[in-house]
């Protein structure tokens, strides 16, 4: 019995290596380049208002590798992704924008008014893939609350 649940255990294993392995394009969080990341955000300040209530967001285009957004979860935590998509990272389109109900992000890139889709993956506020190519989670950095002060560090 027990030979033989080891042998299942190693079949099971080889086929998890087979599937995650023949997906060439897609790439896990730690193909996206590392960029220095040291930002802090007073939430008091007009600038980041968006950023106040609950499922709030802001972006800064200028940080991180592809740009980061920082979400205020409604459980009053903040979150900081990079705008990279985690599939073909390599790929110029493979940047992430806020979908227009600010429900998700879509990997693409809006081009004269026109969102131009890149590889059709979607992913939710907790950072994980709910559609598209797309197996693994966005870049999370980190952040740490000081009074109204929120800082993202990496």
């Amino acid at each position: 019995m027990q030979q033989l649940q080891s042998t299942v255990l190693s079949a099971l294993q080889l086929v998890l290596a087979f599937a995650f392995g023949a997906c060439n394009g897609d790439q896990d969080t730690s193909q996206i380049p590392d960029v220095s990341v040291n930002f802090r955000i007073d939430v008091n300040d007009p600038l980041y208002i968006d950023l106040n209530p609950y499922g709030g967001y802001i972006t800064l285009p200028n940080e991180g590798y592809r740009g980061i957004v920082v979400y205020h979860n409604f459980d009053d935590t903040y979150m900081a992704y990079d705008l990279s998509c985690t599939y073909e990272v390599s790929n110029p389109c493979a940047r992430l924008e806020i979908v227009s109900n600010g429900f998700n992000l879509k990997c693409g890139e809006t081009i004269n008014g026109t969102f131009q889709d890149c590889c059709g993956s979607k992913f939710g506020w907790d950072g994980f893939p709910i559609d598209g190519p797309a197996l693994y989670p966005l870049k999370l950095y980190n952040t740490t609350v000081t009074g109204s002060v929120v800082t993202i560090t990496n």
